[in-house]
């Protein structure tokens, strides 16, 4: 979780709407999101400063998010999730099933009924199980009734053939089943239904009323209904509002607003005054009903900026330059300036205050003085963000008993109160509330300002001095808020493990002192920068960002600085780069006892530690033998020490290499540890973090598996098992590398991997173990990239230009089911997007093709184990290891050194030395005893002391020995010997020795 690191030098700060909203325990303040407007600067530091939730607007419906039957386009929704968690914000999912924005595949598939329920199903379980623990809640249902209160019947869900029950009675099954879907993939969200033109009681609200009525009654976990809100500047009666949000908040209900907007027109993005304040009134009415209600649980506008194209042309509470209007002014002061919720700096003297309930009031409430006469009074503390003349009105409660009072206005640290306005009479036959404009107030400092409610008298019908104050709203008139400027800062380059800053900047502003801007730092990559690693440091003027990076770590990291007085924030982003450094490895040294004429086996392994290179993957050799001879085993890792006719010390050096990281590798996935099969990520261990998902399809599985090639032995522990079973059913592994990291259409590149297939393809069925492309191979919509085994059990590349024209068919050797291979790709550029493909196998180059001309599209992921558009036949069943994809074009030796499991040009290959220590010892000579004779065999007891092994040997003449038994095992103790062939000579002689 991001934490945002402030800098404040005094007390007073800028409320911003998350902040404010923090008045209402529970309610969250959000906004849709466009994931490409991320990128700017004052879009994304808008949405980090000012909201507490957001949600994708388009990228999780079913059109933008699942283009291909099996296949799921994450990279738009992933970055908007993933930019809530970075900024600790909640992120609401929409929408898991709507009418609309269908895929074609799906809408002109002519699927059947139980066909439709199942790939309903499979998206629920898919979408909301991928984003379990990352979403507050979701819209489950998206509009499901018309304006009549009827069941939409025209929809692909309910009837086209559908998944609906047509008995009337039954009408929302369909719905009720996605509830329940939902909740058993997503248990921990929110599940709402949203639907619009349902904010005052109508014929639909009165329909998704007798539903949700039906649905708690049953136990369908139904937890809340969105309220859309896309509303005209004219507004709606809010009394109505105010009637149906308590109905629905009645039942236990969440109450959320998830889609408002009021557009008004524009003329070159600049709209009439009037139709700003008329905007402005709306947004203050929908948020003051709807705070009344205790289960009001998110405020929700589809948007926040008019810079974003969304079709509701200037609804939102910001402007194009994301100057705040109107309208921001007015949901401001509804969370901030509830009479209710401000603090009660003093009162006159036998006068108490208190909470005043009704539903006439703003947000259900206000703050009564219960006075006893002329002068008594009650002062409130309200923030004001920044200096300047200000539109004041308070709203108040009309009564029976209600007084006459005088509003008046003093800075936080004057005795001196100015009138503001003029008397207000309060007094009314029976009970309503009312506003009133006291016209400017010129506040001439930033912080907190008294306002003092003092009783002036009452109006003659009145029976008592009362004063309810509803709320204060305050809105800047005439003042044009300049941003604050912030100095640039270079971007930097430190190497792995140092501390980078701190680096100096600077802040200003015409309005604000600099002491009181807020600055934040924010990591735009947190794996690598976290956000707990930024220190702000300096003051006023004069800023400083330190950054610590995370131990081991590499890449790049971008950082967002902004600055803000309240009004306006200013961004300045640098990048931060960390460039890897090679440690050699650390080593140690041991002593170990050995008996003369045997040996002993270690482990290398353990004595030495590397921070970048695991101990499995470490080189070593043996050298310098005193006392004996010593050697490698097979394994690369346990030395063999042998002393032979020796006692005393001895001794032996082992050297250890290590093996960090490429510098030209773009991903490699080695699928060792941290990689868990349960998260469905792979590990990149390269500079630039491009982690894998695995993506299970149908009956399609995926595990980590401790199968893996012989010749990688010394540094692989476990391999990638993708499992097909069927049409439908399979695995694969997908990644994105933007084209703006590296352009594989316009440079060298090397995709190499070992590969595993464990199924025999045929002729509608081939393993596909690389693809990347816009279509669905041989030849489909985009320019596509095929490596696969082909139904002869051959390895095969093919390359298909847009125009589905193959200009690249190379095939190679046959390769049996169960056998592991090592297969590489080379691309060498020659010219502008073109140049020569090869494909290698097991080191031997089966083929190459010049010119190829490139026009590969990096929106598209590649694609291990499958391709990019489902295709039910292109399944890959077997393993994968060690994937890799270099940033270079690698020769024929390289090439041979890879399928020989010998790494090339790495970063590594430093080295320490260490000495192993041996007490080399002699043992007693083993003993006979307990000799015995029957069933025409001999049988004795041989008391051994360990050793390399024993011979036992007899004789009939003490001359002639003859080896009656021979062991290489190490046995110590006693253990029995049988003589299998018995002589009838009449005596018969044994003896044992050490050694086979």
């Amino acid at each position: 979780m991001i934490i945002l690191l402030l800098a404040r030098a005094c007390a007073t700060q800028a409320e911003t709407l998350k902040e404010a909203a923090t008045n209402w325990p529970g309610l969250k303040i959000g906004s849709a999101v466009q994931p490409a407007m991320l990128t700017t600067p004052a879009y994304a530091g808008t949405l980090r400063w000012q909201y507490s939730l957001s949600s994708p607007e388009n990228d999780l419906k079913w059109a933008a998010l699942r283009t291909q039957e099996y296949f799921y386009t994450w990279s738009n929704a992933d970055t908007t999730l993933r930019f809530d968690a970075a900024g600790g914000q909640a992120a609401r999912g929409h929408t898991l099933m709507w009418y609309q924005s269908l895929p074609s595949w799906l809408t002109n598939g002519g699927y059947a009924t139980n066909q439709i329920r199942n790939y309903l199903f499979h998206h629920i379980d898919t979408v909301a199980g991928r984003y379990r623990g990352s979403t507050f809640c979701w819209d489950v249902v998206n509009e499901a009734f018309n304006s009549s209160g009827q069941i939409r019947t025209t929809n692909f869900w309910y009837d086209n053939p559908g998944i609906g029950d047509f008995n009337p009675a039954n009408s929302t099954l369909y719905i009720e089943d996605a509830f329940r879907r939902a909740s058993a993939a997503n248990p921990d969200a929110r599940l709402i239904y949203n639907d619009y033109s349902t904010e005052t009681t109508n014929a639909k609200s009165d329909a998704i009323y007798a539903m949700a009525q039906d649905f708690l009654g049953r136990g369908v976990p139904l937890n809340g209904i969105g309220f859309q809100m896309h509303v005209g500047e004219g507004g709606f009666n809010y009394s109505s509002m105010l009637a149906n949000f308590e109905r629905f908040n009645n039942l236990g209900l969440d109450l959320q607003i998830t889609e408002m907007s009021v557009p008004i027109p524009e003329t070159n993005g600049v709209a009439l005054p009037v139709d700003l304040a008329a905007q402005a009134e709306v947004y203050w009415n929908v948020m003051s009903v709807a705070l009344s209600q205790p289960h009001f649980s998110v405020f929700q506008t589809w948007g926040f900026t008019d810079a974003s194209d969304n079709g509701y042309t200037g609804g939102f509470p910001f402007d194009q330059n994301y100057q705040k209007k109107p309208a921001y002014w007015a949901l401001w002061n509804a969370l901030a300036n509830q009479a209710e919720k401000l603090p009660v700096l003093d009162v006159s003297s036998g006068d108490t205050t208190g909470v005043f309930s009704q539903d006439t009031l703003s947000a259900g409430a206000g703050l009564q003085l219960a006075a006893n006469g002329v002068n008594d009074y009650m002062t409130l503390g309200v923030a004001v963000p920044f200096p300047g003349p200000w539109d004041v009105k308070i709203g108040y409660r009309q009564s029976g008993a209600s007084g006459k009072f005088q509003t008046a206005i003093a800075a936080s640290n004057s005795p001196a109160f100015s009138n503001l306005g003029s008397v207000v009479d309060a007094y009314v036959a029976g009970v309503g509330a009312n506003v009133t404009d006291l016209g400017t107030a010129t506040f001439t400092n930033a912080g907190t300002w008294k306002f003092r409610f003092t009783v002036t008298g009452s109006n003659l019908n009145s029976s008592g001095y009362h004063v309810t104050i509803d709320y204060i709203r305050i809105t800047p008139l005439a003042y044009t808020n300049t941003p604050p400027p912030i100095s640039n800062v270079a971007d930097q380059s430190i190497n792995e493990n140092a501390v980078a800053g701190p680096y100096a900047f600077t802040v200003g502003d015409a309005e604000t002192p600099a002491g009181s801007l807020t600055v934040q730092a924010i990591s735009l990559n947190t794996n690598l920068l976290p956000a707990a690693n930024i220190v702000l440091g300096g003051a006023n003027a004069s800023r400083t960002v330190t950054l610590t990076p995370a131990a081991n770590q590499n890449g790049s990291a971008g950082v967002l600085l902004l600055v803000g007085d309240g009004t306006n924030q200013t961004p300045e982003t640098f990048t931060l780069t960390v460039k890897p450094v090679n440690t050699p490895p650390a080593t140690a040294g041991t002593n170990l006892t050995v008996v003369t004429n045997t040996y002993v086996d270690l482990d290398l392994r353990p004595l030495v530690s590397d921070i970048e290179t695991l101990a499995t993957g470490m080189f070593f050799t043996v050298t310098n033998p005193a006392g004996g001879a010593v050697a490698l085993l097979g394994d690369g890792h346990t030395a063999r020490f042998a002393a032979t006719n020796h006692v005393g010390a001895a001794s032996f050096n082992y050297v250890a290499t290590d093996r960090g990281p490429d510098p030209r590798w773009l991903l490699y996935y080695n699928f060792e540890t941290p990689g868990q099969a349960a998260d469905k990520r792979v590990t990149d261990s390269s500079i630039y973090g491009l982690t894998g998902a695995v993506e299970d399809f149908g009956g399609g599985s995926s595990a980590y598996d401790t199968n893996v090639p012989a010749t990688l032995a010394t540094s692989s522990t476990q391999s990638l098992a993708l499992t097909a079973v069927g049409d439908g059913n399979g695995t694969r592994l997908a990644t994105w590398l933007p084209a703006s990291t590296y352009n594989l259409a316009n440079a060298d590149w090397t995709l190499a991997t070992w590969f595993r297939h464990t199924t025999v393809p045929n002729a509608t069925n081939v393993d596909f173990i690389f693809y990347t492309g816009a279509g669905d191979a041989f030849g489909g919509t985009g320019d596509e990239l095929c490596l696969y085994i082909n139904s002869s059990s051959q390895i095969q590349l093919q390359h298909f230009n847009t125009s589905s024209v193959q200009d690249v068919n190379l095939i190679g050797g046959t390769i049996p089911a169960g056998a592991w291979h090592h297969v590489a790709v080379v691309f060498t550029r020659t010219n502008s997007n073109a140049g020569q493909l090869g494909l290698y196998l097991d080191g031997v180059k089966v083929g190459s093709v010049a010119p190829v001309n490139w026009q590969l599209d990096q929106a598209d992921p590649l694609v291990f184990g499958g391709v990019t558009a489902d295709r039910q036949s292109r399944w890959f069943t077997g393993n994968l290891d060690d994937l890799v994809l270099y940033g270079a074009a690698l020769n024929a030796s390289d090439l041979a050194k890879l399928a020989g499991g010998i790494p090339v040009a790495q970063l590594g290959g430093l080295s320490a030395t260490n000495t192993v220590n041996l007490a080399v010892q002699t043992l007693p000579p083993p003993q006979l005893s307990g000799v015995q004779y029957g069933n025409g065999r001999f049988q004795m007891s041989v008391t051994a002391y360990g050793g390399s092994g024993y011979t036992v040997q007899s004789s009939t003449n003490l001359i002639a020995w003859v080896t009656a038994f021979v062991t290489n095992a190490v046995p110590s103790g006693v253990f029995i010997f049988t003589d299998p062939a018995p002589t009838n000579a009449p005596a018969k002689f044994y003896r044992v020795r050490s050694g086979p």
